[in-house]
């Protein structure tokens, strides 16, 4: 059992360390060599060891909620079929490593450290990864050059390699609460100093995520941890660490943020090295005294523990209210734009902004320095700005405006003309209407107080979070049998945006279950968590709990972001899974009927998905395929065939029709089959929020108009537009659903009447 032991952690760490970002599906080797792996154990489970494959309920509705991924293939209602494979790939990968998991602890308890520890690894990984990102990019450099997808971080927020910060948060969080537990119930030294360290590191960077929700639900995590597995000793451990790392990782925030605008990376290198040396001592600090706090009486830590908490949200008060300069633009820096967030600004009202201003430059006859105060809407849509500009002065400089009706914050940016002009531009302070309003605090980031005073409901991502939701039961609700395979919200939600947002994820696990594999995947996965939990109060196991919190935590917070787009997520989860499951309910058996049934139905999914991802890998995407023979037929001026490929790509592929250049075809060579097959595809497409998807309509019949010899289909064409003209644009002005500008709302209705002309035209 070595070989699959190590196998796993392998696999963890390349899973870790490659496939952070669901930018492009880079996992696919990794699924087929986990898969491959997975028929080698169960052979060598079943012939060879003779011992079951499957031991608990926990098993069965894993593996049927990892084959469901199937169901639209099965029933035809895939929207994307190289994405519905893709999907069922990676969860018979992580069925697989789940049941690698469970028998490794089943046969050794001590394999829960192999493991855990390989968790805690990872995520210590990904932090450095992270704060490489922001500073060398070192990591992203020798990704670009093996050819691997990465993300670089032009954010504030820290993201790692996931390219999004909340996803890298509940990794974090996670790695927390393992970290925490594995404290509590060991401890050697050796692992003392591995977990002190990436206790800081872990935190440090959970805080630049400004993940709010993250945080919210660790310290719930937490509490729940304390509450059912309270001791004195083992609530001072956890009170003890999460202190000290918590001052610690503020402190290095405040240092980060004053050294990242400078761009003085190896100093944050050396900072952070030095940070977690500091952790570590104390952590060594608390071991040595760790016997003697079993003597002292309970009253005592008690109010030592309450005393410090008061003394914590003390220090934290005074930290806002002890406000210094703001200082940029200073000389040998590359700033060139400062920004700052103010939320809680009213609509239609008159403001008064104030800057007590010391500003230096070479430059004489001319401003080197502008303020400019941006109005956002709820959408984060600029809708007015204000601005002065100045040069060297000692100063107040104001502005006063009246917001528009539709503003609720305003971003304040300080510009730097020239970088090589400035010697420095110092806000002694800033009065919103005669009240003062601080840029920066001396002992606490500026950045992270923002994010928590920001917590309200009326925050885009939390009222944009329900938007998406309402448009995936619109979709649900004409799909929930079996559901649009997977990243059906990617390709469905053009049809249904409530208005024009960007985003490519439903922003919860549940309902992207049931909208990708329909209602049967939806109640596997809810029988699953509560057989989970049934497990979970039946085990007496207590070094269980932990690993339990911590994969309830991954599941709430997937209950409302995208964690299970990525691969890595997904794999944690089921080997998580796989620990909490590991309590045996029947004995071992040898050849019953039951049991060679199970292997063989396991046995003929694994070999058929495996056979499905070497498919894959030895043949391009169709997506790939496709562009390639469309280029190569546009070339030849094929048009007809063109059409041909495109039919013979959407029996498979049914999304979206605009990118297949149909607006540069000449159509006095497609076939009148074709050109009705062409109308049919444009005229189910629905006007969307998206007014350049619908301008790319206009254009495909523009070009059907211009070169089509059949008059009675032209005319079928233009009736279609004329048809259609009204709503296009009703949609053009509605500026709530499009979030356009007036200057662009202007272009596109001057491009639509231009279009509606060459339409009346071309009808005879």
């Amino acid at each position: 059992m070595k070989i699959f032991k190590l196998l796993l952690v392998l696999i963890i760490t390349i899973t870790a360390i490659l496939i952070g970002t669901p930018i492009k599906y880079n996992c696919l080797y990794l699924n087929v060599a986990i898969i491959l792996i997975g028929m080698i154990w169960i052979v060598y489970q079943h012939f060879g060891k003779k011992e079951k494959i499957y031991t608990n309920k926990i098993d069965i509705i894993a593996f049927i909620l990892c084959v469901c991924p199937i169901i639209p293939i099965i029933a035809n209602t895939y929207i994307s079929f190289d994405d519905t494979i893709i999907y069922f790939l990676k969860y018979i990968s992580c069925f697989v490593i789940y049941l690698l998991t469970k028998h490794l602890v089943q046969k050794e308890d001590k394999n829960i450290d192999w493991i855990i520890n390989t968790i805690i690894l990872c995520s210590t990984i990904l932090c450095i990864i992270g704060i490489d990102n922001m500073t060398t990019k070192f990591f992203t450099q020798g990704l670009e050059a093996l050819n691997l997808p990465y993300v670089l971080n032009p954010e504030a927020r820290m993201f790692s390699s996931l390219g999004y910060a909340n996803s890298f948060a509940i990794i974090l969080a996670v790695s927390i609460i393992l970290i925490l537990d594995r404290m509590v119930n060991h401890k050697s030294e050796k692992y003392q100093t591995l977990y002190a360290g990436s206790m800081f590191l872990n935190v440090a960077c959970l805080v630049l995520t400004y993940s709010r929700a993250v945080m919210l639900f660790l310290a719930l995590a937490i509490v729940i941890y304390l509450f059912v597995k309270y001791h004195k000793n083992k609530f001072i451990t956890v009170f003890y660490t999460l202190m000290i790392n918590g001052i610690l990782s503020i402190f290095y925030v405040m240092i980060w943020n004053n050294l990242i605008s400078k761009e003085v990376y190896l100093i944050i290198w050396l900072v952070t090295l030095i940070i977690t040396i500091v952790s570590i001592l104390f952590q060594k600090i608390f071991d040595i005294l760790y016997s003697k706090i079993e003597t002292i009486p309970t009253k005592f830590y008690v109010g030592t523990i309450v005393a410090i908490m008061i003394v914590a949200v003390l220090a934290l008060w005074i930290g806002t209210k002890l406000v210094v300069p703001l200082t940029i633009f200073e000389p040998q820096t590359s700033n060139e734009t400062v920004k700052h967030k103010i939320s809680n600004i009213e609509s239609n009202t008159d403001y008064s902004f104030k800057f007590d201003i010391n500003a230096k430059s070479t430059w004489e006859d001319s401003d080197n320095y502008k303020i400019v105060i941006e109005e956002e809407n709820k959408y984060y849509d600029k809708v007015a700005s204000h601005e002065i500009t100045f040069n060297n002065c000692d100063e107040i400089q104001e502005l006063n405006f009246k917001t528009s009706e539709e503003t609720i914050e305003v971003a304040i940016l300080f510009e730097s003309q020239n970088k090589t002009a400035q010697l420095g531009l110092t806000v002694k302070s800033l009065t919103i209407n005669d009240k003062e309003y601080p840029l920066k605090y001396r002992y606490l980031p500026k950045t992270l107080v923002d994010k928590v005073q920001s917590i309200n409901l009326n925050s885009k991502s939390v009222w944009e979070r329900g938007t998406f939701y309402i448009d995936s039961i619109k979709i649900i609700k004409n799909h929930f049998l079996f559901g649009l395979g997977g990243n059906a919200w990617k390709y469905s939600c053009i049809d249904v945006k409530s208005y024009n947002y960007a985003s490519t994820e439903a922003h919860s696990y549940i309902l992207q279950t049931l909208m990708d594999y329909g209602i049967v995947a939806l109640i596997v996965l809810i029988s699953l968590i509560i057989v989970v939990l049934i497990q979970m109060i039946k085990n007496k196991k207590t070094n269980y709990l932990g690993i339990g919190i911590a994969l309830a935590l991954l599941i709430a917070h997937s209950c409302i972001d995208f964690n299970m787009s990525f691969f890595f997520i997904m794999l944690i989860a089921f080997t998580l899974l796989g620990i909490v499951s590991s309590k045996k309910e029947e004995a071992n058996m040898t050849n019953e009927k039951k049991d060679i049934i199970i292997m063989l139905i396991m046995m003929v999914v694994l070999l058929s998905s495996a056979g499905l991802g070497i498919g894959q890998i030895m043949g391009s995407s169709k997506l790939e395929s496709f562009q390639q023979a469309m280029v190569n037929t546009l070339k030849r001026q094929k048009y007809d065939y063109a059409v041909e490929l495109i039919k013979d790509y959407r029996k498979t592929e049914r999304y979206g029709i605009y990118n297949y250049e149909l607006s540069q075809l000449d159509y006095s060579s497609v076939s009148d089959e074709n050109l009705n097959y062409i109308y049919e595809m444009i005229e189910k497409v629905p006007i969307t929020v998206n007014i350049q998807y619908n301008m790319q309509k206009n254009d495909i019949i523009v070009s059907v108009l211009n070169s089509c010899k059949n008059q009675e289909i032209k005319n079928k064409f233009a009736r279609l537009a004329i048809d259609q003209n009204e709503e296009m644009v009703a949609m053009i002005n509605n500026k709530e659903k499009n979030r356009l500008m007036p200057d662009e709302i202007n272009y596109y209705l001057q491009q639509q009447e231009y279009f509606y002309d060459i339409v009346n035209n071309a009808i005879q």
